[in-house]
């Protein structure tokens, strides 16, 4: 029996003791953030290299820019564009970009300029969103949350489907009321009208200065589509209603 116990440990620390020289050997062979930097610079001038870190995938690293793209390189000359996931179904870049987004949330959360949001309600739990008034998703999740009373909304918006969506953001950011004409459009109010909507060149000046606000901050959060919440301290990309309710609930 004690002969089984010391070839099992003899075993298990061998096993240890490869994973740990594998390990280094990887860091060891880690490039450098300059080199990458550099390589990367040729065919794309303007991407900016943030950081470099090994994947469990020999020989591909993780290569992630200034605004939180994220790419795969090989020191070989490859680069992997798309999400890398496991033959389980789970998607380790995403979890990766939620992480990264997650730390951009933080970093940032204070210096949100909420006073340039379309503020909604005043309860107690405090939800920012990046939305589309003309987007159908960010629609749905629009009409969850109003189901929660005990909630201050800050919407800055990002016009995703061009034209009409700027009609029905002008709508809401040139108007007496805008919580009022937040729900139309949202409710769909003015899909009818939109074609023939005009704005006036005093509502564009307005609209560019505040939507410029709004887009910088897309852009610090890297948020590349509509919606996108902050709730509790936590981001929420996309129409996530299971998530949006269990965090909505948590304040009840």
């Amino acid at each position: 029996m004690q002969n089984v116990v010391r070839s099992l440990l003899v075993s298990l620390l061998a096993v240890f003791l490869f994973a740990v020289s594998a390990c280094a050997q990887s860091q060891a062979n880690q490039p450098d953030t300059k080199v990458v930097q550099e390589q990367l610079s040729k065919t794309f001038p303007n991407f900016k290299v943030s950081e470099v870190n090994a994947t469990d995938i020999p020989g591909i690293y993780e290569v992630i820019g200034e605004s939180g793209q994220i790419l795969y390189y090989s020191p070989k000359g490859y680069l992997l564009f798309g999400e890398i996931w496991t033959v389980a179904g789970k998607s380790i870049t995403g979890e990766r970009m939620q992480a990264i987004q997650s730390k951009k949330v933080q970093e940032i959360l204070n210096s949100i300029p909420l006073d340039k949001a379309v503020k909604l309600g005043n309860g107690s739990k405090t939800v920012i969103e990046i939305s589309d008034p003309t987007c159908p998703y960010c629609r749905m999740a629009s009409k969850k949350i109003d189901e929660y009373k005990n909630v201050t909304r800050y919407v800055f918006f990002m016009p995703i489907h061009g034209e009409n969506s700027i009609k029905e953001i002008s709508h809401i950011l040139c108007s007496k009321d805008p919580e009022k004409a937040y729900h139309e459009a949202y409710s769909g109010k003015l899909d009818s009208q939109v074609k023939t909507m005009n704005i006036t060149n005093e509502c564009k000046a307005k609209m560019d200065k505040i939507l410029a606000e709004h887009q910088s901050l897309a852009q610090k959060l890297n948020v590349r589509g509509t919606p996108f919440f902050i709730i509790d301290k936590t981001p929420v990309p996309g129409a996530n209603i299971p998530l949006i309710e269990n965090l909505l609930k948590g304040g009840e």
